[in-house]
């Protein structure tokens, strides 16, 4: 049997691929370990998961017996740990036989050398822990997973067509370069809206940016979006516009909302897709992405044609049914 670990307290998207995870497992292979009172518990609950819950085991030296009986009691022999803090508490135990499986979300993983097996995200972080010293047999990509929406409808287009783009408010994930892009697109006379989700640290300078180049008008800001299926459904383009990205899991949900999209060549994107789903354009770039931006506005038989191909390329590879064979494959070469 396999213990899914992820020990976070609240929801993120290591969080979520933690859940992906348990359900493609299945209670048959495994159960997962999580957090007392975090979403990860909760969520696993609402989907009827098989789970046992701690508190924080970093510190709490005295529970390390009991929780060693726990993981022996259900027959667990190889931990699969999400995130640094649940790799590192799975490793104290590692020397007692159990096999330890590191998952790498991204470039902040630290325990490549230590951990019995990694599984990683992309090719590109697979790479980068091989150049580590990682031996190529003890290494496998499992990429991350989004799904197809529920009774998904696709809103009639609006007018003018509006952009949509969401994540996190901080440097590396370009929303400056977006205004920026939509600042040329405006002088250019091309009529648009933009809604942008989420929150963060840049949050004012961003709103500052959009007033400076008199966009008040054209762009909105939403907050952290609560239902991205609605979101997404009543936008017309998608942009991507991270100056770096490990994975792009906005990207796929892009794609599976049947959204063309325009995106940066950061690293993840450019291994999930080609130029035949998406447009292009350089990282770090307003005018080459205030172009590419341009073609999607203007020319709707391209933006037709992206939309079909991303999401064609989205439910041959990156739906659960088809990453849970990858996933399934990636575990019996860890164990045996």
């Amino acid at each position: 049997m396999i213990a899914n670990m992820m020990l976070g307290r609240g929801k993120g998207g290591l969080e979520q691929a933690a859940l992906d995870y348990a359900e493609m497992l299945g209670s048959k292979k495994g159960l997962s370990i999580c957090r007392q009172g975090s979403w990860f518990e909760e969520a696993l609950r609402g989907k009827n998961l098989p789970y046992f819950s701690v508190p924080d085991l970093t510190w709490q030296f005295w529970l390390w017996p009991w929780f060693v009986w726990k993981l022996q009691s259900q027959n667990i022999n190889a931990l699969i740990c999400h995130s640094n803090k649940a790799t590192k508490v799975g490793l104290r135990f590692q020397r007692l036989g159990f096999k330890i499986i590191g998952v790498v979300h991204n470039y902040e993983f630290r325990y490549g050398q230590n951990v019995d097996f990694l599984f990683l995200i992309t090719k590109t972080l697979q790479d980068k822990h091989l150049a580590a010293g990682t031996p190529v047999g003890k290494t496998a990509v499992v990429p991350n997973i989004t799904r197809s929406p529920v009774n998904f409808k696709k809103a009639p287009e609006n007018t003018p067509l509006k952009i949509g783009t969401m994540g996190r408010f901080v440097d590396w994930k370009g929303f400056e370069d977006l205004i920026l892009a939509l600042a040329l697109l405006k002088q250019r006379g091309i009529s648009f809206q933009c809604e942008i989700g989420g929150d963060g640290p840049e949050r004012e300078h961003l709103e500052t940016l959009v007033r400076i180049h008199d966009l008040t008008e054209q762009v909105t800001f939403l907050g952290w979006v609560k239902d991205k299926t609605v979101f997404l459904q009543n936008v017309d383009i998608f942009c991507f516009p991270s100056r770096h990205e490990p994975f792009g899991i906005l990207l796929l949900e892009g794609f599976a909302h049947h959204l063309p999209v325009a995106c940066t060549r950061a690293e993840g994107p450019s291994e999930i897709a080609t130029d035949q789903e998406v447009l292009f354009c350089k990282t770090q770039n307003p005018e080459d992405m205030a172009e590419k931006l341009e073609i999607l506005l203007q020319d709707s038989a391209q933006r037709t044609r992206l939309s079909e191909a991303g999401h064609r390329l989205f439910t041959e590879k990156y739906t659960l049914s088809e990453v849970s064979k990858t996933l399934n494959k990636a575990v019996t070469q860890a164990i045996q």
